[in-house]
């Protein structure tokens, strides 16, 4: 079976590839003027994986795609700094960019990209409470809603916090408002999602001390579900929903509201697989559950594309693998999935598009 028929098959499409030879995972992904941005992330040097010596490296380019029969453009203007693995929402106003890290520390920055014909525009904006990466965010209204995520690259847990911007208020005015997390521990690499005045967390990784005192992944991953709901007095309320059918963790983000009344949760790792699997890993879930808003129930529906290409051992990029670790975003009608990591270590370059047929 070729690529094409398994794209077919499954209901899926793509759109050019980003520019970056390699692929990036961790890069801020939105629409700014109708436009779709990729900016930041990383990759490995070389395309080298880390148990070959290759070095991961933190990027600053940014990408925008102006037309889905155009071509990817790479802006004169770049990020800040390298960065990569913060929270992407995108806004009337352009792409909020929250937060993330680069080789040596976790950020508080917080800026906003605006794209026009000719390159990009980065606004600086109040910068988060506290440096956060591998959090998760979504748009409640006019409410920017970040969740959970580390302060530090030696974190040995998870933040249980969140943290408010209502971008309605006047530029000079703005400031972030910190909430409490629900019950629990707190978790990095969720998927968040919204609706009405409602914001969705879903599944996710605790951190804890190994024997060395670094940072280690708790197993079993989480497949809670939790609701934190803006009332109308202004209060804020959280509720348990029914758990993930399996866990997920760095699933696509934010979860795509589809039909105004399902969220997908789409891909994502379930740990039962160790980086250690080194060249026969053989990638990510292919899963797509839909959660059921009304109802609160999941279910399975039509599976992400996979297709393993002509050697996957040795030419992983050529593959059509489900990504993790990368944002998601609305485009032209679509469901966009620009690249991220198809197996640890490598990244895809790949542009992934669905539209609501991927729905049984």
């Amino acid at each position: 079976m070729g690529q094409q028929t398994a794209l077919k098959e499954t209901g899926w499409s793509e759109l050019p590839s980003i520019p970056d030879p390699l692929g990036v995972a961790g890069p801020f992904v939105g629409v700014s003027n109708e436009r779709l941005i990729v900016a930041g992330g990383a990759n490995f040097a070389e395309g080298k994986r880390p148990w070959a010596g290759g070095v991961k490296t933190w990027r600053d380019a940014i990408y925008v795609l102006d037309d889905a029969e155009g071509a990817w453009r790479t802006c004169m203007t770049t990020l800040p700094r390298p960065l990569g693995y913060g929270v992407s929402i995108s806004t009337p106003e352009g792409l909020w960019c929250i937060g993330g890290s680069d080789a040596n520390r976790h950020s508080a920055e917080v800026f906003l990209l605006q794209t026009d014909d000719q390159d990009v525009r980065v606004i600086a904006q109040p910068s988060l409470p506290m440096p956060l990466a591998n959090s998760a965010g979504a748009l409640v209204g006019s409410k920017i809603v970040v969740a959970g995520g580390i302060e530090s690259p030696t974190s040995t847990q998870a933040v249980n916090k969140v943290f408010v911007l209502d971008t309605a208020a006047p530029p000079a005015a703005r400031q972030w408002k910190t909430l409490a997390g629900r019950s629990g521990a707190g978790r990095m690499l969720a998927t968040a999602g919204a609706q009405g005045n409602d914001f969705y967390l879903f599944g996710g990784v605790s951190l804890q001390a190994d024997a060395k005192g670094a940072p280690e992944r708790i197993k079993p991953f989480l497949k809670e579900a939790w609701r934190l709901r803006f009332e109308e007095d202004g209060g804020t309320t959280w509720k348990r929903l029914a758990d993930l059918p399996a866990p997920r963790v760095a699933c696509p983000t934010p979860a795509p509201l589809v039909t105004d009344s399902r969220l997908l949760v789409i891909s994502g790792d379930d740990g039962s697989l160790s980086a250690a699997e080194e060249d026969r890993h053989p990638g990510f879930e292919t899963t797509v559950f839909s959660y059921n808003i009304a109802k609160d129930e999941w279910r399975p529906e039509q599976p992400i594309v996979r297709w393993n290409g002509s050697d996957p051992a040795t030419k992983p990029w050529d593959c059509v693998w489900p990504p993790v670790t990368t944002g998601s975003a609305f485009w032209q009608g679509l469901i966009v999935i620009p690249s991220g990591e198809i197996r640890p270590g490598v990244r895809t370059r790949r542009v992934l598009t669905a539209g609501s047929e991927i729905l049984d």
